[in-house]
């Protein structure tokens, strides 16, 4: 995020988020009134950065300026964005190569050389610095900036720049890697423009852990908490927030909130819906006017639409957590099973009846992506996104850039990986081990290949029969557990089964040879379950059990409910045993549901729910 103000007179380098004019009236966005390459006029890199904020695309004299009518050019007005001397005379980090201010003496009380200002052009350790004469330097006093002290809600928002932690450590820097290697390396994660803007300031990108924090520079510790504290109002005492009076002014989307003042709704305009004294105090921020029982909310400008969108404001208080935190997680994936006719096999399966005794299954509540196909259910699964989320619509990974469209909803850029488990069981807490064993080779976009630093084991097999490669997946997970189990606080492992699906389209769902492939991989269940009992780990253990879709005569991909409907499975500490889910579920629900087990933080992005929730139904 760039700084709210102007280094130049006219403001041609400003590409900040001020987005309403000296008068008060809501700025729109750009690109609806000008041509689709005008942007290039613009520091800004794409339209989408530009958005409806004040800007200076023809140098005007008087500054910054933007449009107030959509549909008329000759509507406009100048913005009030103050020039960064006037309060920025301050630097934000010793070395302070930002530092733009007016200052033109040296510590000791000497001119600098022809008028000139302090500058750190050659990064000297001490910060800015001038000559006094054609040969002689020094270091002049230019004293730090008042640093943010709070951070709202859980500090995803929170641009300032402290840069030491609870225990006293110096934090490193997010855009290196040393001394403690991270997956925080693309700026989607941050609320600044770029990671060298984010430079070693307590953050909490991608929302990963509970308030801002960083790694440390020591070779002791990783990680610590910041010296920071949250800021008065920044969370809501009632669900539906009609009391929230914090400065949030950013939806869950990421939408730049509109000032109430500036729509026309009476509903909007009348103090009395609000907790503020006036409509000037409520300002742009997150307000429940309307009594939304979804809870906070605010008016956020969509092309030439005004929409509401809600806002991400957690509760001041969380009592009802009724989640028993696992040590381990463990997923199984059966890729093809088809919930009606597995128990149809000869040999009983034993093992996925004990999954259901011991625990609680869907009872034919559990669905998969309306599409049935393997690629966006399976990244369903593993990264809480449909279809729309993703991206993915079918088993290929696309141009540009992995598999994403240009536009794709929320991931802010083509250069976003898609935010699998993995990856956020490793940003919330970088000791938990995580693991993926399969065959399928799309899978690998969900992997090391396509997210790389989120996995601690990763192994993927091919060129044997399917029935091999699921006997050498539960071979090597089975081994794998047994030294985790042993060496680890937390880990999250999944198993990928391919054989089930393979059978299915080679001879039919649910015939005479796809059944005996069920028996097959209920004994391949029994191994793991297995494992986890004799280690005795069955009590601090989740297993969850799932599918990526059904199937019909010898195939998938229709929009069938016989096709939709997948099993799933699941039992470790506090899941009720033989019990039966009674609220629609979705096998994107996973997701959630191992991070609260492990007692990690959801990714904003999954569009899943926390099936800890839906035992409150049963």
């Amino acid at each position: 995020m760039e700084i709210e103000c102007r280094i130049e007179e006219e403001g041609r380098d400003y590409r900040g988020f001020k987005n309403v004019t000296a008068s008060g009236q809501a700025c729109v966005e750009w690109r609806l009134l000008l041509n689709e390459s005008q942007w290039k006029a613009f520091p800004d890199n794409s339209w989408e950065e530009i958005g409806n904020n004040c800007r200076n695309p023809d140098e005007k004299s008087q500054g910054l300026w933007c449009y107030t009518n959509p549909n008329n050019r000759s509507e406009w007005e100048f913005c009030n964005v103050e020039k960064c001397h006037d309060f920025a005379e301050c630097k934000f980090d010793e070395v302070a190569l930002g530092y733009k201010g007016s200052l033109r003496r040296t510590r000791t009380g000497k001119e600098c050389r022809n008028g000139e200002y302090c500058r750190n052009p050659d990064r000297k350790p001490f910060g800015p610095w001038c000559f006094v004469d054609d040969t002689s330097w020094e270091y002049c006093d230019v004293p730090f900036c008042k640093k943010s002290t709070c951070y709202n809600g859980d500090g995803e928002t929170y641009v300032g720049t402290t840069s030491l932690t609870e225990s006293g450590y110096r934090c490193q820097r997010w855009d290196k890697q040393a001394p403690h290697s991270h997956s925080f390396y693309n700026s989607s994660y941050f609320p600044d423009a770029t990671l060298s803007d984010a430079s070693n300031y307590c953050r909490n990108p991608a929302d990963s852990k509970d308030r801002p924090w960083c790694y440390v520079l020591s070779e002791e510790l990783e990680w610590d908490y910041c010296e920071l504290d949250r800021c008065e109002n920044s969370c809501k005492t009632s669900d539906n927030g009609r009391d929230y009076m914090g400065n949030i002014s950013i939806s869950s989307s990421g939408g730049s909130c509109l000032r109430w003042d500036s729509v026309q709704n009476p509903i909007y305009r009348d103090i009395n819906r609000f907790p503020d004294s006036s409509l000037e105090e409520a300002s742009n921020y997150c307000r429940n006017p309307a009594g939304m029982s979804e809870g906070p909310f605010c008016l956020v400008q969509k092309d030439s639409n005004i929409l509401i969108e809600f806002c991400d404001i957690p509760k001041c208080s969380d009592s009802s957590k009724t989640v028993e935190e696992a040590k381990h997680v463990v997923i199984i994936g059966v890729d093809g099973l088809h919930y009606d006719c597995y128990k149809e096999a000869s040999g009983g399966v034993p093992n996925l009846l004990r999954m259901e005794k011991l625990g609680t299954s869907a009872n034919n509540q559990a669905r998969t992506v309306l599409h049935t196909v393997s690629g966006p259910s399976w990244t369903n699964i593993l990264c809480s996104m449909d279809s729309d989320a993703s991206g993915i619509h079918d088993n290929g990974w696309k141009p540009p850039y992995r598999g994403y469209t240009e536009n794709i909803s929320p991931t802010s850029g083509k250069n976003f990986h898609l935010p699998t488990m993995f990856s956020q069981a490793k940003s919330s807490d970088v000791t938990i081990r995580t693991a993926f064993f399969y065959s399928w080779p799309f899978l690998r976009f969900h992997a090391s290949y396509g997210a790389p630093g989120t996995l601690d084991k990763e192994m993927r097999m091919s060129g044997a029969s399917v029935y091999a490669l699921d006997e050498w997946v539960v071979g090597n997970g089975t081994a794998y557990l047994k030294n985790v189990f042993d060496s680890t606080e937390k880990s999250l492992t999944f198993f990928y089964f391919d054989s089930i699906d393979v059978t299915g389209h080679t001879s039919g769902w649910c015939g005479e040879e796809y059944l005996k492939a069920i028996d097959n991989i209920d004994r391949i269940i029994g191994k793991i379950l297995d494992t986890i009992d004799e280690e005795e780990k069955e009590e601090e253990t989740l297993v969850i059990l799932t599918s990526d879709h059904s199937g019909i005569f010898y195939g998938h991909g229709q929009m069938l409910d016989e096709v939709q409907r997948i099993p799933l499975l699941i039992k470790g500490p506090g899941v009720r045993k033989d019990a039966k889910f009674t609220l629609p579920i979705s096998n994107g629900d996973l997701a959630p549901t191992a991070m609260s087990a492990l007692g990690l933080k959801h990714n904003k992005f999954w569009v899943g729910n926390d099936l800890w929730e839906a035992y409150k139904q049963i």
